[in-house]
Formats: C-alpha cells, structure tokens, sequence
C-alpha cells in the first residue's frame, strides 16, 4: 500500500484521496460518490457534499478545515482556524 499523508490545504488538486489519510468513514464516502482527488472534494459544494449518505455537517467542516476550499479566484484557500497562511 502507498504511504498515506495527513491531509492539508497545501496538496495539489491532482492529489488522489487514496493517498490521504482520513477516517475510514469519510474515505468510504468519498470513495463511493466517486471524488477521487483534493480537487473534486474541493470543487464539491457543502450542499452536496451534505447529502451524502453517512456525511453531516462535522464531516464537511473535517474536509473545509484539512483540505481547504476554492475561493472565487479558483485557488485554494485555508480555512480560518488553521495555522497554515499562504
């Protein structure tokens, strides 16, 4: 199996998902609606991330926080919280 990395806003949206670690749950989600990479998670809006069977609220905010999010630009940007600044 392939080293699997901590997820952070700094991937690149070419990144597959299987080669970040998340929690099992998340990853099967992911997996099953078929988003594949950072950038499809990414490009995936918090209204239909939130109607993924088993996906709520604390799931979508877990992916917001570690992978980031597009902002109007097209880029990605950190979540406020993180300790991550670009």
């Amino acid at each position: 199996m392939n080293q699997l990395f901590d997820p952070t806003p700094e991937f690149p949206d070419a990144t597959p998902i299987a080669h970040i670690r998340f929690p099992s749950r998340i990853r099967n989600v992911l997996v099953a609606e078929g988003l594949t990479t950072v950038g499809e998670v990414r490009d995936a809006s918090d209204a239909m991330l939130l109607t993924l069977q088993n996906f709520g609220h604390a799931s979508v905010a877990y992916l917001r926080q570690t992978l980031g999010r597009r902002d109007t630009s097209g880029l990605p940007r950190v979540v406020e919280g993180t300790s991550i600044s670009r």
